[in-house]
């Protein structure tokens, strides 16, 4: 730290005699109001000291280095997660866009599997089918009916997923709306 350094400025003002070139005798009697403003005798010194320890120089110099690591250090920290948060901003538009296809696909695959369980269900009372064929049938529209739940769960969790990457939260409920 800067204001750890031990430096003293010092002016000292310093006389050879008692009251020499003030204009002051030594008996003090004084000789006038500004006799001793004149500098007629060279009797006075004026200095500046300034101390340093010379061991704190590389003490700062490593809390410097120490500093300068950890501002590269949180820079770099900074820079990942920046780019991390980019990759997640692309995997979640990428999410998006698979569950949108896979949305789009349920349906059809729902409808399907209800118009074959229907032939199956049909055949079944005929006496065409085995009721093995049937319960198969109703197993994919189960399925199919399980898988469009899912594809609309997915979408929504995409969307929370972006909202959460982007920080913007109203995204997220206008897609709601």
């Amino acid at each position: 730290m800067i204001s750890n350094f031990p430096i003293n400025q010092i002016f000292i003002f310093w006389k050879k005699s008692f009251c020499s070139g003030m204009g002051v005798a030594p008996e003090s009697i004084s000789n006038g109001s500004i006799a001793g403003a004149n500098l007629r005798r060279f009797d006075y010194a004026i200095g500046i000291t300034c101390t340093f320890n010379i061991l704190d120089y590389m003490r700062v110099h490593n809390e410097y280095l120490s500093q300068k690591d950890k501002t590269s250090a949180l820079t770099e920290e900074y820079n990942q997660l920046t780019s991390d948060t980019k990759a997640n901003l692309a995997i979640s538009n990428t999410r998006i866009e698979f569950a949108r296809k896979q949305k789009q696909e349920t349906p059809i695959q729902y409808f399907a599997a209800e118009n074959a369980y229907n032939q199956s269900k049909a055949r079944y009372e005929s006496g065409l089918a085995t009721l093995t064929e049937v319960s198969q049938s109703l197993y994919l529209l189960n399925r199919a009916s399980a898988d469009k739940v899912i594809a609309n769960n997915n979408l929504w969790r995409a969307y929370l997923q972006k909202a959460a990457n982007t920080g913007n939260l109203s995204d997220f409920l206008n897609q709601i709306k």
